[in-house]
């Protein structure tokens, strides 16, 4: 799975990165700023790090170069441009669409990966200094917010891919020893995790994304959307409903 961006050109914005375009989820192109169409700050500010503009109306992320590697951390695999955008070599073109060009990412990172090292992290503050600062390289280190030592796993693991829809990831992951699974998705409130059926703590990862401990072996590894504001309305919704039954009730009892 990769994520994917597209570009529009037109003369007041010229050339633009769409992260929340709602019109490319009719063709099932996932929205890789957050879920849905909002955009945290925290993953705005890493787009700016990479590179990236807001637009004018304030409504785009503007790229016009794509030499940062954090991109390539990003997992953004493939990008739709004006065909006569110059772009770095490792980006090859695909396939023409009239005047814009469908670019593919050869080095891009896996969207779910594990982790072979980590450098930690105090917060959301300390996470963007160092991303700031260049000296962490993100194709073999994750900068992981966490209050206790986080595991290493210089061998590596397998991750596969079980299901994928808005709202819920299922992932399977192999490991030799206790490792961190990173997935490059926007950490935003409402997400849960499970680790073989147990809750477990998503750590904040490289500023803006999620990432969970998982133990060695094959374990399945669950993300689901579940805000507060969805539970809330259920209960008040479910509160309603038993009131207004009672109320129906008392009035045609004779």
């Amino acid at each position: 799975m990769s994520s994917t961006a597209t570009s529009t050109l037109s003369e007041q914005w010229g050339n633009d990165l769409v992260a929340g375009n709602n019109l490319l989820a009719l063709y099932g192109v996932e929205n890789i700023g957050g879920f849905e169409a909002i955009v945290p700050r925290s993953y705005v500010t890493y787009a700016q790090i990479a590179g990236a503009e807001i637009s004018p109306a304030g409504r785009t992320l503007q790229f016009t170069k794509f030499d940062s590697t954090l991109l390539d951390a990003l997992a953004l695999k493939q990008v739709l441009l004006p065909a006569a955008l110059r772009m770095p070599s490792r980006f090859r073109r695909v396939y023409d669409y009239g005047p814009v060009a469908l670019f593919e990412n050869r080095v891009a990172l896996p969207r779910a990966r594990i982790v072979r090292g980590f450098q930690g992290v105090k917060d959301e503050a300390d996470a963007e200094r160092w991303l700031r600062s260049g000296q962490v390289d993100l194709r073999a280190t994750v900068l992981a917010e966490s209050d206790h030592g986080l595991a290493e796993n210089p061998d590596g693991g397998e991750v596969t891919w079980k299901e994928s829809t808005p709202d819920r990831i299922v992932l399977e992951t192999t490991c030799p020893r206790p490792s961190l699974l990173f997935l490059a998705d926007t950490d935003y409130p409402g997400w849960e995790a499970t680790v073989d059926g147990r809750p477990a703590e998503i750590h904040r990862a490289n500023l803006a994304f999620r990432s969970v401990e998982v133990p060695a072996g094959t374990c399945r590894v669950e993300f689901r959307f579940r805000p507060a504001s969805a539970r809330h309305g259920l209960i008040a919704s479910t509160i309603f409903l038993v009131l207004s039954l009672g109320a129906s009730f008392v009035r045609r009892k004779p």
